[in-house]
């Protein structure tokens, strides 16, 4: 059964530094399947968990421009809109919606930009494991 996972990251402007991160922040914080066999890397991680992956952005190997199978992309305008009510949602409105996981495809992520005002606080990337 596929596990819904969600990060909260600091704003940055370029998505994929913020998503670097993250996968390095996730990694040596051990918080993943798969930690107890000490890999040296995100990748091997990832290998020793086959099929069922690391359960966690690990899983996900960069930032897409479109929805595939082990990257990240972002949210549509339409979508925003659709899920959130608006192009520059809050994190409590991202935390809050309950509809974005149907959106979201196992073995992929998707990402959003949250505001506070007009002034981009956050990037959260949800997504869900592998089945």
């Amino acid at each position: 059964m596929a596990q819904a996972y969600r990060y909260v990251v600091d704003y940055e402007e370029d998505v994929r530094k913020a998503f670097e991160k993250l996968r390095r922040r996730v990694f040596e914080s051990g918080k993943f399947f798969g930690a107890e066999f000490s890999p040296e890397s995100p990748e091997k991680a990832v290998e020793l968990t086959k099929p069922v992956g690391t359960r966690s952005i690990l899983d996900i190997v960069s930032i897409s421009d479109r929805p595939q199978y082990c990257y990240a992309a972002a949210f549509t305008p339409d979508e925003m809109r659709r899920f959130f009510g608006t192009d520059r949602p809050t994190l409590p409105a991202v935390q809050q919606c309950e509809k974005v996981w149907d959106a979201i495809d196992r073995g992929s992520a998707r990402y959003v930009v949250v505001y506070e005002g007009d002034t981009p606080r956050s990037i959260v990337f949800l997504g869900y494991s592998f089945d």
